[in-house]
């Protein structure tokens, strides 16, 4: 639903309805497989997701992709894949076997020039595609142990806020031991504080929040 509901709110520009805020509740706003990565077993989860806190985890290798065998988080480029297919009304069903790089079709070939025509056909199904300078403001929720699709999604939504100048739009309440549910396993205070961030949002932008307080 949260990926459904950027989507929509960045792609939709009148709708019928007049959307205030988006609750970016830990979307996938990127189905490229290669911005599926988790923390290393055995490390701390970042204190920060913010883009350069990304880019450095990524550089010293303590984020990696949702591969399986390293991480023991069975989200492989496969799962990925057919994940995308069915998400998106199949858009790679053509030749859909002739992306992987075996016959056991274990992994996929990212260099293969068939998967990267393959994959921009999805493109259109990214919340990140659809960001502009106007896009309206959004909340976003992320946890630091999401071993679903993994905190580098926030990266990609930053950057693509960064890159359309309208960052003052993008608010992140990042919750560093929170799994795909940013509330699972917080403290009371923490969760108070996520609360209390989503309250300010909706008094800032929800006139009828406004009225009854």
């Amino acid at each position: 639903m949260a990926h459904l509901s950027t989507l929509y709110g960045y792609m939709i520009k009148n709708p019928v309805i007049p959307i205030k805020f988006i609750l970016n509740f830990a979307a996938a706003v990127t189905l490229i497989p290669e911005n599926f990565l988790t923390i290393r077993p055995g490390l701390e989860p970042l204190y920060s997701i913010l883009l350069e806190d990304i880019e450095n985890a990524k550089n010293n290798n303590s984020l990696v992709y949702m591969n399986g065998s390293e991480t023991g988080v069975y989200m492989n480029n496969i799962f990925i894949m057919n994940f995308i297919n069915g998400w998106l009304g199949k858009p790679l069903n053509d030749s859909f076997d002739k992306i992987f790089s075996n016959l056991e079709k274990k992994e996929i070939n990212t260099s293969n020039e068939i998967y990267q025509e393959r994959l921009k056909k999805t493109r259109f199904g990214y919340p990140t595609t659809y960001v502009t300078k106007a896009s309206i403001p959004t909340l976003c929720l992320y946890g630091g142990k999401d071993e679903v699709l993994g905190v580098d999604q926030y990266a990609q939504l930053h950057k693509a806020f960064r890159d359309n100048n309208n960052e003052k739009n993008l608010t992140l309440c990042y919750t560093r031991y929170g799994s795909h549910d940013p509330f699972s396993n917080q403290s009371k205070s923490e969760s108070e504080r996520i609360l209390n961030v989503f309250v300010y949002h909706c008094q800032n932008y929800l006139n009828s929040f406004k009225n009854k307080n």
